[in-house]
Order: structure tokens, then C-alpha cells, then sequence
């Protein structure tokens, strides 16, 4: 071998130690990641249940004007002259104007399908009428007043309540009450089980939160035109709100050595 196929050698020998220790390197590296990163191979999960009961603070009423007239013009004066005349009774018995929102206004037409001839229908359509519907949303912030509300609200000329709908104004406060008792309980449950099962806790690896709410109280009245009357002469219901249970239910991963 000459000089010049020695030197080309070692500089392949050379080379393929540098790569050598490169690979090395790496493989080091992300050995020791995998080996930090990795989730914990023993574990135990455990759950608990917080629940807190508590009396729901708000009403909310839907609330709904529905006029029925021959022209477009005649029924949209007189569900709105209602509609106001609803709004101006709410806001003098303390209802905030921020309380109030309108969510729909429509007009529809009313439409004759019969053609008179015992009662056979034909696609032809002949509009006799016209139907318009003015709606609310109330929030009643002080619930004893709630059926003091509903029966103004109809005699003030609305035709149409749904509610109240007894709910939380602020209902993440109870949550986290449960949910601070929730974790309380799984603690207790896991010490309790690693000791029995001779093993102790380490950290929490992972957790998972499911909160259930038994959903609003609601009562329902529902009264057309024809009901209007007899609706006005009811005397105001009492609202009982009684006590709804806010729950959560926690399931946490610990880590065992």
C-alpha cells in the first residue's frame, strides 16, 4: 500500500469514528427522553363525587305577544302597542332594562287552502290575514316575585309564558365548591387503597372532571287568545324554588412506586 492509499484509509477510518460517535450521541439522547417522558407503568385511578345543594337565584320567563288582523300594518301596531305595554309592567315592578331582551319578531301570513268544496284541498293558497309574534326574554333576579310577574305579565296583554325557569345566576360558584370536595374524597380514596395495597403515592399524572347540574326548575304556562281572560283572573301562583344539587365527579391517575 502507498502513501497515498494509507492516508485515503485513515481518513475512511477516521470519518466512520466521528459518525460512530454522532450516532452514539443521538441514540444517548433520545434514549434519555424516551426514558423521561415515558408515563408512569404503575398507577392506580380512583374517582370521587362532590355534590353541593343549593337554591337557584334567577327566574327567566320567555314571554310572547301573538296579534292575528287583516293587514301587515294593523297586526305589527298592535303586538308592538302589547309587547311595550308588557315591558313598561315589568320595568315598573323592578325588572332591569338589561333583563329584558327581545329575541324574535316576525309577521307571517294566514293562509286558506280550501276551495269550499267539502273540505277538499288544493295547492292554491289565498292569503286572509296576517299573524305577528313579539317575544322576550325576562330575568327576574328576586325569584319570590316570580309569579307576581307572570300573572302582570299577562294581564298587561302577553298571550303566551313559558316559565319561570328557575336557575343559577353564577353556577361555576357552586361547581367549584364540589369540585374542591371532589378531589378531597379521591385523595382520601387513593391513600386509603395504596396503603392497603402496600405501595405509596406519588404525583397526579393526569385527571378528568364530569359535572353534572339536575338543569333548571321549571314551571310551564302556555294560554292563547281564548285563554287570555280566564289566565287574568288567576290568582299569582307561589313559586317555591326548593334546592337543586350541582355535582362533580373527578377521576385521578396517580402514580405509584
Amino acid at each position: 500500500m502507498n502513501l497515498s492509499s494509507k492516508k485515503i484509509f485513515w481518513t475512511l477510518i477516521n470519518a466512520f469514528v466521528l459518525v460512530a460517535i454522532f450516532v452514539g450521541i443521538a441514540a444517548a439522547g433520545a434514549l434519555f427522553n424516551v426514558k423521561n417522558s415515558a408515563y408512569p407503568t404503575r398507577t392506580i385511578t380512583v374517582q370521587g363525587t362532590g355534590k353541593v345543594e343549593a337554591t337557584p337565584d334567577i327566574a327567566v320567563f320567555d314571554i310572547s305577544v301573538v296579534a292575528q288582523g287583516a293587514t301587515e300594518a294593523a297586526v305589527e301596531d298592535e303586538s308592538a302597542q302589547k309587547i311595550n305595554a308588557v315591558i313598561d309592567t315589568l320595568k315598573e315592578m323592578g325588572v332591569e332594562k338589561e333583563d329584558i331582551q327581545t329575541t324574535s319578531s316576525n309577521i307571517y301570513p294566514r293562509y286558506q287552502y280550501s276551495d269550499g268544496r267539502l273540505g277538499v284541498y288544493t295547492e292554491q293558497r289565498t292569503v286572509v290575514g296576517y299573524e305577528a309574534t313579539q317575544s322576550i326574554n325576562v330575568t327576574l333576579r328576586d325569584v319570590d316575585k316570580a309569579g307576581e310577574i307572570k300573572s302582570a305579565a299577562v294581564a298587561a296583554g302577553a298571550n303566551m309564558v313559558n316559565g319561570p325557569y328557575l336557575q343559577f345566576d353564577d353556577i361555576e360558584v357552586y361547581k367549584s365548591q364540589a369540585r374542591e370536595e371532589a378531589f378531597d374524597i379521591a385523595k382520601e380514596k387513593a391513600k386509603v387503597m395504596a396503603k392497603q395495597a402496600g405501595v405509596r403515592l406519588a404525583g397526579v399524572v393526569s385527571f378528568y372532571e364530569d359535572n353534572w347540574y339536575g338543569g333548571p326548575v321549571f314551571a310551564k304556562a302556555y294560554g292563547g287568545d281564548a285563554m287570555m281572560e280566564e289566565a287574568m283572573t288567576v290568582a299569582n301562583v307561589e313559586i317555591e324554588p326548593g334546592q337543586e344539587d350541582v355535582q362533580v365527579t373527578v377521576s385521578v391517575t396517580y402514580e405509584i412506586k
